[in-house]
């Protein structure tokens, strides 16, 4: 499973952060060279079909992202 989640530090400080994003992304295909996801993008549910692995995360997450209308 992938996890994004993003943060706001103001002024860098840790202690002050916000979450303003989170995505939770899973393999549907055992792991395959070309592999559907399906998961969550701030609580909007997502497909991804036919993702090539060799593209890596972002390019995952951008297609997640664009499924839930971001």
């Amino acid at each position: 499973m992938l996890r994004v989640q993003v943060e706001v530090w103001p002024g860098g400080r840790v202690l002050q952060s916000q979450v303003i994003g989170v995505a939770n992304i899973a393999n549907a295909s055992e792991l395959a060279d070309v592999s559907d996801y399906e998961g969550y993008v701030d609580g909007i549910p997502v497909e991804v079909k036919g993702h090539l692995r060799s593209e890596g995360a972002w390019s995952l997450l951008r297609k997640a992202l664009e499924d839930a209308g971001y």
